[in-house]
């Protein structure tokens, strides 16, 4: 069974979207920051984090990076409300795997 962890700063966002995911049969663990989502991915070890990307504190750059160091082969997803081109284009080159827009 994949691991997701599932990053928002919006509880509503990530109630809906771990139902969603869970009932596909993924184990989904989530977190309403960048810093609490470092925590928890060293201890799941996440095969895939999906996160937003404007977020108070450590914003969804900021994990993709942090997380791409330990964990270079969990694929990072960056899910916003407020997409740009310049925003896709620097998630792409930081090494996302996708960039995708809500809603979802």
């Amino acid at each position: 069974m994949s691991v997701i962890l599932l990053v928002d700063d919006e509880q509503l966002q990530r109630d809906i979207l771990d139902t969603i995911l869970s009932e596909e049969g993924y184990e989904v663990y989530t977190a309403a920051s960048g810093e609490e989502a470092t925590k928890l991915a060293k201890k799941y070890s996440p095969d895939v984090i999906l996160t937003d990307l404007k977020m108070e504190g450590m914003d969804g750059i900021a994990l993709l990076d942090s997380v791409s160091e330990d964990f270079p082969v969990t694929s990072v997803i960056i899910m916003t409300a407020y997409g740009t081109i310049s925003s896709a284009v620097e998630s792409i080159k930081k090494g996302a795997f996708d960039y995708l827009t809500k809603p979802l």
